[in-house]
């Protein structure tokens, strides 16, 4: 198979018939595909890498790179199934989400309760990601896909995270990218948290008058040294807010905690 810079040009893979592209960014496209050697039925998502990507950081980078995203082993982050390559270029076999964008699900009107327990399971995997070394360095709403039970699902992590030479590589979103992320091409634990803070307010945007939900939204998008030390600290939040329980921020006083304890158990009428 051969990539020409702007599509694949023909219609096998290995084991898989090329169906459609479904995506393209600036270092790889992606194709819809089928397994078509009649062992068994199956739908995937193939990621090919630019050549001029795998020219610039090699092929053993870019398998590298695939073993740790293999490692990820979580409900909510789409597996990577299978590496290998092409004359001139290193592609990956990925779990196929049918499912529409974070952004497309918000029109449907989702209840408050359905958008916190999807954000808590998107962090969920965030940290599971970060308990196996792996950043994601591109968390926005195109990369998070919800399918048709409800459930999300984050895609196209992105590549040598882990390598100081190749900051040039890291492809963001300006609107969900850290401040040090735009400036220096670092991608670590504190750019995904920001990004998790701009999504935090995607999905809640009218409930930031609210003191509580506004400490979340600023303590994910303080500067590194002032945001949540650890993913842990923010999924606690969440499930507190899950539960009408109270959060960790400086108003946390008694009235606050007695009024939330008032919500979770309210006072039987006379």
């Amino acid at each position: 198979m051969h990539v020409d810079g702007s599509a694949i040009t023909q219609t096998e893979l290995g084991p898989y018939r090329i169906r459609e592209r479904i995506g393209r960014g600036g270092m790889s496209q992606v194709y819809l595909a089928e397994r078509c050697d009649g062992r068994f039925e199956q739908s995937v998502a193939i990621k090919v890498f630019e050549p001029h990507l795998t020219n610039m950081v090699g092929k053993a980078m870019l398998y590298w790179e695939a073993q740790l995203l293999a490692k990820l082993n979580h409900p909510n982050i789409a597996n990577v199934l299978d590496a290998n390559e092409t004359d001139s270029s290193v592609f990956l076999v990925i779990e196929h989400v049918n499912g529409q964008s974070l952004t497309q699900w918000l029109t449907t009107n989702p209840s408050k309760s359905a958008k916190l327990t999807l954000f808590y399971d998107i962090t969920d995997a965030i940290h599971h990601a970060h308990a196996q070394g792996v950043f994601h360095g591109d968390l926005k709403p195109e990369n998070i896909l919800v399918d048709e039970n409800g459930d999300a699902k984050v895609i196209d992590f992105s590549i040598a995270t882990h390598d100081a030479r190749y900051t040039d590589l890291h492809i963001y979103s300006a609107d969900y990218a850290s401040p040090t992320q735009k400036q220096t091409g670092k991608v670590d634990a504190s750019s995904d948290i920001y990004a998790l803070g701009k999504i935090f307010h995607k999905l809640f945007p009218s409930h930031q008058h609210n003191s509580e939900w506004q400490w979340v939204y600023h303590k994910c998008t303080q500067p590194s040294a002032f945001q949540y030390f650890r993913i842990a600290e923010l999924k606690s939040d969440i499930k507190a807010l899950q539960h009408n329980k109270p959060i960790e921020h400086p108003d946390a006083n008694a009235l606050y905690r007695c009024r939330k304890l008032l919500k979770r158990r309210p006072l039987a009428s006379a």
